[in-house]
């Protein structure tokens, strides 16, 4: 089984408030849950709001790669169930993971989708 991840995005040059949407991604990435969010909120905002530290944050604006020149148009910030892939571990266990860290900044995440983040 893929490990899951939850996550925050901020699109390069959004504005407003987005409406949830949800999607899975079940690939080698695991599933995955967005947050964009509107211009000036980065990922090391998110940290310091939520006190979590993400297992990847990613800034818009910064370099896809060191082999390219394409720089992010969107920030994101990115919570992992676990370090790799857990073949053994069931979905399940994998979401009681996620949850145990973030049900107590429930309210936090609110506010971030109430000021434009989008959770997908």
């Amino acid at each position: 089984m893929a490990r899951n991840t939850v996550g925050i995005r901020r699109p390069a040059g959004q504005k407003g408030r987005a409406p949830p949407a949800q999607t899975a991604d079940t690939g080698e990435r695991g599933n995955h849950r967005h947050l964009p969010a509107r211009t000036g909120l980065t990922a090391a905002a998110v940290t310091r709001r939520l006190s979590i530290q993400p297992t990847r944050a990613l800034e818009a604006g910064d370099p896809v790669s060191r082999r390219s020149a394409k720089v992010r148009d969107s920030s994101a910030w990115l919570l992992a169930s676990s370090a790799g892939i857990e073949v053994d571990t069931e979905l399940s266990e994998h979401l009681h993971r996620l949850l145990a860290s973030l049900e107590p900044v429930t309210a936090l995440v609110w506010e971030l989708v109430q000021e434009g983040y989008e959770a997908n």
